[in-house]
């Protein structure tokens, strides 16, 4: 199994930084903030490049952060 490569978010609703690591560890879990996060119940962005942030699925079923493409 692979490392993620983003490991923190940070949460500017809630001012928390959020592990990947414990967020997705158990799955039902992870996919209840990913739907949470679908809802804009977050504001996701990077630690290292300050970019939004969402959350996906690997082809494995595997959660992540994940870098919303600038436009």
């Amino acid at each position: 199994m692979r490392d993620r490569t983003i490991k923190y978010a940070f949460d500017r609703y809630s001012g928390k930084i959020l592990d990947a690591d414990k967020v997705f560890q158990n799955k039902p879990e992870g996919f209840e903030v990913r739907k949470e996060n679908a809802l804009n119940l977050y504001e996701l962005t990077c630690l290292d490049c300050e970019q939004k942030l969402t959350i996906s699925t690997s082809k494995y079923d595997r959660l992540h952060f994940n870098h919303i493409p600038k436009r």
